[in-house]
């Protein structure tokens, strides 16, 4: 068990006190307050510390601007033990984060303007990691033609696909900016 800690609260009013953790290992811990610094309430409140969670890699890296891709985010750290709100921030937009694993957990890509931004994992909507891997948004497309349109149920025709931007423009970057192409 940990030595107790005490660390200083300022009175925000309505029953709420604001304070900050102290540096501890990873583990359970439990706090309470007091008004006096000598009669603290019961029963303490559960507090888990747990370990930074880390993001390596993402998959798919990228997706369109219109959001609403599942993404695998892949690291460690992503404890359930100490998650109370996770979330992935896609630059400065946060959206909800559901452990998998202690190595991966999903989000949906918000929507957001063409761009490569962090992906970054928090588990208490407040710390992130420094960096995190990019995330590619590229833009919508429309398929335009498909050539040739068969082919023998063998397989093996090769197929040229061609697609219009969120514009309707026909040209060679519609298609671009992917990392799973299918």
């Amino acid at each position: 068990p940990h030595a107790p800690l005490v660390v200083v609260s300022t009175h925000l009013g309505a029953g709420i006190l604001a304070c900050s953790t102290p540096v501890r290992v990873a583990g359970e811990a439990a706090g309470t307050v007091s008004r006096n610094a000598e009669q603290f309430a019961a029963p303490p409140a559960a507090f888990t510390y747990h370990a930074p969670p880390i993001v390596s890699h993402t998959s798919p890296a990228s997706g369109p601007v219109s959001g609403a891709t599942v993404v695998a985010v892949y690291g460690s750290g992503f404890s359930r033990r100490g998650a109370c709100d996770t979330v992935c921030s896609f630059g400065s937009l946060l959206v909800s984060g559901s452990i998998r694993s202690d190595g991966e957990l999903t989000c949906e890509s918000p929507a957001q303007t063409n761009a490569s931004v962090e992906v970054r994992v928090s588990l208490n909507r407040q710390q992130y990691p420094a960096v995190g891997p990019p995330f590619v948004y590229t833009s919508d497309f429309v398929l335009d033609a498909v050539s040739p349109r068969s082919g023998p149920v063998g397989g093996g025709t090769a197929l040229r696909v061609s697609a219009f931007d969120a514009l309707g423009v026909a040209n060679g970057s519609a298609l671009s900016g992917g990392d799973d192409y299918r």
